[in-house]
């Protein structure tokens, strides 16, 4: 009785957030995310600007074949840098490298708009700070460019990867585990869709702090030792019900990367697989951590241990999102 009282107390919360105060769109976590638009006005000739999410950052865009890219003098928003980029023929082909990214700005959002009228996305991160412009944009290759992107962007969310451990924690038999976690699959695929096709539009500010309450949620629950290992069904119905809401997190990352119109199903069809990719492959690495912790007799201490955590870094995140809906 006491669980179904936090879940509904936190259905009508989550309600509540996601209502407040339109906002063109959901973005969970990309605080220290680093934007790069680069624009072919003529075959071989492109103007870069770089945006970095820390103004005080030093990114900075390099060639790494045949192109020459030279800095220009701008006055914009603070940390704003501009490039000229000269290549032969054409950019597509060449290679290019953003330099300094690091743990606090960890990934990079690169447009790219051809003379020819192609458009592509791309996403430069610390262990990949390299990307090419494609010779050709074929759907094969939109939808691996997505997956990428999915998989980078559940490595760099610390929201939903907190979420995922706590799940896992909660529903502790494998078997319940896989039932939530393709229940959250399915139930985020739903909104980030539907939100990043424009169907649904909700505060950005909103999604931030409902997905910080779905930690909380759960935390609370994985604190109580009478709780765990719930019901598949139940299980199953949390992750669904949070699901939901963390796919506007997603649709945040997807609406960064901009949604191509002459390739959405593919766009969107890569982008899924990559996160399932992404959160399955954490899903089993917890899954191993706690087959050992039970060998060793600490799951208990685990998931106390993990409550705490969880709770408290969802909490926080909660009322400093909170704030900001309000401010």
């Amino acid at each position: 009785m006491a669980r179904r009282v936090v879940i509904g107390r936190a259905t009508f919360a989550a309600a509540l957030l996601l209502l407040a105060a339109p906002a063109p769109s959901a973005r969970a976590h990309a605080q220290r995310t680093a934007y790069v638009e680069i624009r072919e006005t003529a075959p071989g000739v492109a103007f870069a600007s770089l945006r970095p999410g820390d103004p005080g950052a030093a990114l900075a865009l390099r060639p790494t074949d045949g192109c020459r890219v030279e800095p220009l003098a701008v006055d914009a928003t603070p940390g704003m840098r501009a490039y000229s980029i000269h290549c032969t023929k054409s950019l597509a082909g060449h290679a290019f490298r953003l330099v300094h990214l690091d743990a606090l700005e960890p990934e990079a959002v690169i447009r790219i708009a051809l003379a020819d009228g192609r458009h592509t996305s791309r996403i430069a991160t610390v262990r990949e700070p390299e990307w090419s412009v494609p010779l050709r944009l074929t759907w094969i290759e939109e939808t691996r460019s997505f997956a990428r992107a999915g998989i980078a962007h559940v490595a760099s969310g610390f929201d939903h990867l907190l979420f995922l451990l706590a799940l896992v924690l909660y529903a502790g038999r494998a078997r319940t585990v896989m039932l939530a976690e393709s229940a959250f699959t399915l139930a985020h695929t739903v909104t980030f869709s539907l939100a990043s096709l424009g169907l649904v539009r909700v505060s950005a500010l909103g999604a931030e702090a409902a997905i910080a309450l779905s930690l909380v949620c759960v935390a609370l629950d994985l604190g109580r030792s009478e709780a765990r290992s719930p019901a598949a069904a139940r299980a199953t119905g949390i992750a669904f019900l949070f699901g939901l809401v963390h796919g506007l997190g997603f649709a945040g990352g997807l609406s960064d990367l901009g949604l191509p119109q002459h390739a959405i199903a593919s766009a969107l069809a890569g982008f899924a697989a990559g996160l399932e990719v992404a959160q399955l492959g954490f899903v089993l690495a917890v899954l191993a951590l706690v087959a050992l912790a039970r060998r060793l007799e600490l799951v208990t201490t685990l998931e106390t241990g993990a409550a705490y955590v969880v709770g408290g870094i969802g909490a926080y995140w909660l009322l400093e999102r909170a704030w900001r809906c309000v401010a």
